[in-house]
């Protein structure tokens, strides 16, 4: 897949295209949705191009954002900087969700509107899935998203108290991109080059060791080694309890051990 960073007028393209707007944040079952009807218009002599339109983001990074969409046969990603007119395209159609189609104004080119999907009964939306992970709704976000909500970062050396407490962890760093996962611990993967593994996934700013910020950490159970400057994703499957202020760290110990043997049973390693 080709992508495009667009900071001004959207470049032409040399091939006919099958031109799709939106915000694309989170590759969603709804986003999912209007790929399947817009890949049915495409031949051999028909390019997928994916226009996005800026939004708020959070749930996916750039990165994750165009190996999703090379996985769903979009064969150009254009990368919009600022909102575009669609006069600025040159397309066979443009297929575009109900909550897009007012952004599109009058235009010669054939629009095809996509009803957008639903669950529950109400459209599936980036908003809806991001509100759901600030709430640790880990479930519900994987119904709507198609799959667990992941966090791609790079491994950090923090100040190695897991790993004095044993319970050594892998600390994401670069994750600014995404929104703030609520403050607790998930029980999760993790994937190290092609191998996955299960984790406790602590989010939050651990209150037991005076933390003053942001982390989301990664306990991988069964596995040893050095990660350090290696690039992991971290996906949530399931909300296990709220972060706590605890009094003293042998009592965070024996809650960290109790973690793991809960998250044990739910996987049958008992």
């Amino acid at each position: 897949m080709e992508t495009i960073h667009v900071k001004e007028r959207i470049p032409q393209s040399n091939r006919p295209q099958i031109a799709v707007i939106g915000a694309f944040d989170g590759l969603h079952l709804g986003h999912q949705h209007i790929l399947d009807t817009a890949r049915t218009f495409v031949t051999d002599h028909i390019e997928l191009a994916v226009y996005q339109w800026p939004g708020s983001g959070g749930l996916t990074s750039y990165q994750d954002q165009v190996r999703l969409l090379s996985e769903f046969g979009v064969d150009r990603f254009y990368h919009c900087i600022k909102p575009f007119s669609v006069d600025e395209l040159q397309a066979e159609r443009l297929i575009v969700s109900e909550s897009m189609a007012d952004q599109v104004g009058d235009t010669d080119i054939p629009v095809i509107v996509v009803p957008d999907a639903k669950h529950q009964g109400e459209p599936i939306t980036s908003e809806r899935i991001r509100t759901l992970v600030t709430a640790g709704k880990m479930e519900a976000v994987q119904s709507m998203l198609g799959r667990p909500f992941e966090i791609t970062g790079v491994v950090e050396k923090g100040e190695q108290l897991g790993r004095q407490l044993g319970f050594p962890t892998l600390n994401l760093g670069q994750i600014e991109e995404y929104v703030e996962v609520k403050p607790a611990v998930y029980l999760g993967t993790v994937q190290v080059d092609t191998d996955y593994y299960y984790t406790l996934i602590s989010a939050g700013y651990r209150p037991t060791v005076n933390g003053d910020s942001y982390k989301v950490e990664a306990y991988i159970m069964g596995f040893s080694g050095n990660l350090y400057d290696i690039q992991v994703s971290v996906k949530f499957l399931r909300h296990l309890r709220d972060e706590t202020d605890f009094q003293g760290l042998d009592v965070l110990v024996e809650q960290m051990k109790q973690d793991e043997r809960y998250a044990r049973e739910i996987l049958g390693l008992t």
